[in-house]
């Protein structure tokens, strides 16, 4: 009987350890861990604040897929900001845009990125400055 005890006991034991090991908690049958995890389909958001002189985005590397950026400016002017893909060599292809930034405005623009770089665009026709965006 002592030998049936004690093998209960560390099988309840292995068990205990194997749960903690892999994240499964009494939540109950089917029930989702209570770590967030990103959706699939929620788009990733990308901050940005934009001024002609530093266009400061965070964060630099994001998911494939669909995207929010969220660019608010520090400028004392009017700015646009951009989103490019490389083209012929270069960053040429807008692919998103927020055309007028006034200054402490805070606007949102969309892509759909795939693997590979881009580059965020802050400024006017006179003045920009640009980071690079890397989509893995």
């Amino acid at each position: 009987m002592n030998r049936s005890r004690n093998g209960i006991a560390m099988s309840v034991a292995s068990v205990a350890v194997l749960t903690a090991l892999t994240g499964c908690g009494s939540q109950g049958s089917g029930e989702p861990s209570p770590t967030p995890t990103p959706s699939a389909t929620a788009p990733q958001l990308v901050k940005v604040l934009a001024n002609p002189k530093d266009c400061d985005m965070q964060p630099l590397i994001v998911t494939a897929g669909s995207i929010t950026v969220s660019a608010t400016s520090t400028a004392d002017i009017p700015i646009s900001v951009a989103l490019f893909a490389p083209a012929d060599g270069a960053f040429r292809k807008r692919i998103a845009r927020i055309r007028v930034l006034r200054p402490g405005d805070t606007k949102t623009m969309s892509a759909e990125l795939a693997q590979g770089a881009y580059e965020m665009a802050c400024g006017t026709e006179v003045l920009e400055s640009r980071k690079r965006l890397t989509a893995i």
